[in-house]
């Protein structure tokens, strides 16, 4: 996802960022740099001991923000 889906992301979850904020959020999720947040860099960044339940709520989350 780009930065713009990530704005609209947060702002569907209720999640209110200044811009600043939104920035850095962003930028710990992009660890490439590229622009753009990929799920693995999604999952490096959330990711725990993630039991089998916990994946398909991970992965059913991201699908639910990441819009193409």
């Amino acid at each position: 996802m780009d930065k713009a889906e990530f704005r609209e992301a947060m702002s569907d979850m209720k999640i209110q960022l200044s811009e600043a904020e939104l920035t850095k959020a962003f930028n710990c999720f992009d660890r490439n740099r590229d622009g753009r947040i990929s799920y693995d860099e999604f999952l490096t960044i959330i990711i725990g001991e993630m039991n089998d339940k916990r994946r398909i709520l991970v992965e059913k989350t991201f699908k639910r923000i990441d819009r193409d």
